[in-house]
C-alpha cells in the first residue's frame, strides 16, 4: 500500500511510506493524484521532468505533493508515476509520467488546493523506512 488516509477534521491527511526517500516522494505523488482521481488507471502517455529544491526535509516533501498538484491546476496532468527520481540533500529530481485528466476514465473524486504543513511529520521509523504524515487542503 502506497498510502493510508488518516482521520482528519476538516482537509484530507496521509500516511505515506517508502524505505529511501526517492521511494516516499515517489509515493506522495501516487498519493496526491490518488485523492484527486483513481491512480491505477491513468496511463504513462507523457512525461514532465521536475525539480524541487528545499531548505528542510519537510518543505520538500510539501514542495514535491505541491508540485504534482499544480501540474494538475496548470495542465490538466494526473501524474501519478515518477522514474529516475533522486534525492541529493534538499533537492529531489526526478521525471513524473502520466495524462490528462479524462473523468470518467479516472473516477473523478475531488480537486485538491495544495499540500500543508499542518500537522506535517517526516520522520524515519524503526527499520529505517521513511514516514510522511501530512494534511491537504481540498
Amino acid at each position: 500500500m502506497r498510502y493510508e488516509l488518516l482521520e482528519h477534521t476538516a482537509d484530507l491527511a496521509v500516511r505515506v511510506r517508502g524505505a529511501e526517500l526517492p521511494e516516499l516522494l515517489a509515493n506522495v505523488a501516487w498519493a496526491m493524484v490518488d485523492l484527486m482521481a483513481d491512480a491505477a488507471s491513468v496511463a504513462p502517455r507523457e512525461s514532465r521532468p521536475l525539480i524541487v529544491r528545499a531548505e528542510s526535509l519537510e518543505e520538500l516533501v510539501v514542495g514535491w505533493a505541491n508540485e504534482i498538484i499544480f501540474r494538475f491546476e496548470t495542465e490538466t496532468l494526473l501524474l501519478p508515476m515518477t522514474e529516475n527520481l533522486t534525492v541529493s540533500g534538499f533537492e529531489a529530481h526526478g521525471v513524473a509520467r502520466g495524462e490528462s485528466l479524462d473523468r470518467t476514465r479516472h473516477g473523478w473524486k475531488t480537486e485538491l488546493k495544495s499540500a500543508t504543513y499542518h500537522d506535517l511529520v517526516v520522520r524515519r521509523e524503526a527499520g529505517g523506512v521513511w514516514c510522511a504524515e501530512l494534511v491537504v487542503d481540498v
